[in-house]
């Protein structure tokens, strides 16, 4: 990455500009890139832009190590870092937790990237600054700022499946102290896949997005300066769609020899609606069907709304120190009418569930737009930062609070078209169900960070964060299960007490050069599965809770960026180890994810990019990653099972990219032409973390994905530029996740990745 990463402020320094170095705020400060002791990967506009990277699944080609983890659909999203990331489902805390202008936001569904002024990863447990809950990374978007110049650009683009992309920006100063930045964002494209059971081939796996953003900055005087930002967003239409790729048969055992669960035996026995063998019928049809084509009995229908608020105020209270102010507010609602077991026909319905328990068989359940869920969040989060000591002590102090509300409903109907199908499992099938509520995490921390410069080359970071949170659950006046007979509006709560740490120590061998190794501890809060369907002794729900998740980690790295030769270079090399402690990850019991403790985990590794400006026409770069996990004390009781985890889900041992630039400025002020090539490998993993045992066939294949960029800059001398991109150019095929439900009916599914894709799209700034 050759141009440079601003973090927020209201005048980036030119020389930052010029000199190409990245800037990165791990440390809630503007600091280069190459002199931050832990391990960052960091985009900045130009690169987000030339890379295509429109949104989270776009962002691991560029990021060595992190995985977008893709479950029911391609709007059930979470980001796996370092073995570490969330079951969908689940309800439990993200490990990669999710920043937009330095507010942790929750409930974040996926996004179009748009007049973003940066990205940043920060990789391995988040000790002090952005510890709650990261224990395994961090990812940072920040939005672009008003400026005191007018201007602005205008981007369109057109591509194959119908795509559609319209951005842009205006930046208004109003007199001395104000700045108005306005930005939009509409994306539409067809579906490229075809759900086979619904018309003719119901056309699924579409984009419908819109976004509206409003930033004001005050700069009242030299000392003063407040940000806030408004963003609406909508994104609409259907979502893809799981095929169905597997079915455990009656008296088939798992790679332990156990037998695995095969709740769906009946159907080879009874058949349904008529049809004998309709299990294996279901499988061979989805198998027959062409890649992209799949049989859901769901439409997979998509709907969701996000209201975002953040304010940024700062005041210098002397030359070297400063109080700031960090204010959020997020509100996310969504509805999805999910298939979640990849067939064609109505095993697990959620959403437009036919009531079979009233006076009017037929009638949809209460909330029959599916499985829906919604986040109202609000922090804040007061800092006081500086310099003493003749500048060799830098610190900062603050206090958090915050307070998240997460609610879910979700009708479901299991085989309910097969009269009177009760059988020998254990719950009742053929029965209508709602169950749900809403979470309620109260969270407040206080935490202080020093870095004292021991010498002019050698440096001491420490920093200590002590958090308190209180998780309650309510459920759902609606949840009226059948599984749950006796099912009331219970509540219960937890409080969890934990500390978070950093401790680095970095030596500076020259201007190019530094070394450093650190120590981390990080947590990720108890909570209680409020979907579980597992009963008590009583029949009511058993608010089966979890344990507080636990990871210490030791990362040594080298940076280098200066001049190998003649060559300008940057280079990265970070080395790591993490031990967790109770690792929450989720089984899927009785029509709901039921999250447990594994008791150990070790987590090791390396990422490594490399950037080198072979001259001022060629560029050329790339990076790896290299992750092996493996828990090392298996074991774990959920929803009051006992079960053996292994291997270890979506955690792909290999991954990583190389690109090529050339770029050649044409005569007669024809314009900069430039084409830019790159290809991303990822090697097999497990969507599954039970593969061993209950969820077989959960092995999905590495794939490699080559991508091409043209464009001309500022053609014939304007302020318009061209550009034309293929992504997929080989037409790859290839799964990006899936759904196992082996330990609720013995299926297993997958999510399918975009194929080729093509377009052309103009800039214009002004």
């Amino acid at each position: 990455m050759s141009e440079p990463l601003l973090a927020q402020t209201s005048n980036p320094a030119d020389e930052v500009l010029e000199s190409g170095d990245i800037i990165v705020t791990a440390r809630r400060a503007d600091e280069r890139l190459q002199d931050v002791p832990v391990s960052v990967a960091a985009l900045g506009a130009e690169q987000l832009a030339e890379q295509r990277i429109l949104s989270e699944a776009d962002l691991q080609i560029a990021t060595p190590g992190l995985i977008l983890r893709q479950t029911s659909s391609n709007n059930q999203i979470n980001f796996a870092l370092r073995g570490q990331t969330v079951d969908a489902f689940s309800g439990t805390a993200p490990a990669v937790v999710v920043y937009m202008n330095e507010v942790q936001i929750a409930g974040f569904g996926t996004q179009s990237f748009f007049d973003m002024q940066s990205i940043q990863v920060f990789k391995g447990p988040q000790g002090t600054l952005f510890g709650r809950n990261a224990t395994g990374g961090a990812v940072l978007y920040q939005l672009q700022s008003p400026t005191d110049e007018l201007g602005g650009y205008l981007t369109a683009g057109y591509g194959n499946f119908n795509n559609i992309e319209v951005n842009g920006a205006i930046n208004v100063p109003i007199g001395e102290a104000v700045a108005v930045r306005l930005a939009a964002s509409h994306r539409k494209r067809d579906g490229f896949q075809r759900n086979l059971a619904i018309g003719n081939g119901l056309e699924s796996n579409q984009i419908d997005y819109q976004a509206f953003r409003a930033s004001v900055l005050l700069t009242p005087g030299d000392r003063f300066e407040s940000l806030t930002t408004f963003q609406y967003n909508t994104d609409d239409g259907r979502a893809s769609g799981l095929k169905l790729t597997s079915i455990n048969a009656p008296g088939s055992t798992g790679p332990d020899g156990n037998a695995l669960e095969a709740p769906t035996a009946f159907l080879y026995n009874l058949g349904l609606n008529g049809t004998l063998n309709a299990a294996d019928l279901e499988l061979a049809r989805n198998q027959a069907a062409g890649f992209y084509d799949f049989y859901n009995s769901e439409t997979n229908d998509h709907k969701s709304r996000q209201y975002f608020i953040s304010n940024k105020t700062s005041y210098e209270l002397t030359d070297t120190a400063k109080v700031t102010n960090i204010f959020g507010y997020n509100n996310v609602r969504s509805t999805d009418v999910i298939d979640v077991d990849g067939a064609g026909l109505p095993w697990i319905i959620i959403g437009n569930v036919p009531d079979t328990q009233t006076e009017t068989p037929g009638a949809n359940l209460p909330n029959a737009e599916g499985y829906s869920w919604y986040t109202k969040q609000w922090s804040n989060e007061t800092q006081i930062s500086g310099k003493f000591m003749d500048d060799k002590l830098n610190y900062i102090v603050g206090v958090y609070l915050g307070d998240v509300k997460q609610g879910t409903l979700t009708p479901t109907c299991a085989f309910c078209d097969i009269p009177g199908a009760s059988l020998q499992t254990p719950f009742t099938w053929g029965n209508q169900n709602v169950f749900g509520g809403e979470r309620r995490n109260e969270s407040k921390a206080v935490f202080a960070q020093f870095t004292y410069k021991i010498s002019d080359p050698l440096s001491l970071t420490a920093g200590y964060r002590h958090t308190w949170e209180k998780q309650s659950i309510t459920r759902a006046p609606r949840d009226r299960s059948v599984l749950l007979p006796n099912s009331v509006t219970a509540f219960a709560s937890l409080k969890v007490d934990k500390p978070s740490w950093t401790l680095s120590l970095d030596y500076k061998v020259n201007d190019d050069l530094l070394l450093y190794i650190a120590q981390r501890g990080s947590f990720r809060t108890a909570g209680y599965n409020i979907d579980n369907t597992v009963p008590d002794a009583q029949g009511r729900p058993s608010n089966n809770a979890y344990k507080t998740e636990t990871t210490t980690d030791v990362e040594a790295g080298i940076k280098f960026a200066g001049d190998l030769g003649l060559v300008r270079s940057r280079i990265n090399l970070a080395l790591y180890n993490q031990s967790v402690k109770d690792i929450q990850r989720a089984v899927y019991l009785g029509i709901a994810a039921v999250t447990g403790n594994v008791d150990k985990a070790r987590i090791r590794g390396f990422e490594f990019d490399a950037n080198f400006d072979i001259s001022s026409n060629v560029e050329i770069g790339g990076n790896l990653a290299y992750t092996d996990a493996v828990y090392n004390d298996p074991d774990a009781i959920a929803g009051g099972r006992n079960f053996i985890y292994g291997p270890y889900g979506d955690a792909p041992k290999w991954a990583g990219s190389a690109f090529a630039k050339v770029s050649q400025e044409l005569s007669n002020n024809l314009g900069t032409a430039y084409l830019r090539g790159e290809i991303y490998t990822q090697s097999s993993f497990y969507y599954s973390n039970l593969a061993n045992t209950f969820t077989v066939n959960t092995l999905i294949d590495g794939y490699s994905l080559v991508n091409l960029r043209a464009g001309l800059d500022n053609v014939g001398g304007s302020q318009f530029s061209l550009v034309a991109y293929v992504q997929n150019l080989t037409k790859k095929k290839y799964y990006v996740g899936g759904l196992d439900l082996g330990a609720v009916i013995g299926t297993s599914a997958r999510l399918v990745g975009t194929p080729r894709t093509f377009g052309i799209q103009g800039t214009y700034t002004f």
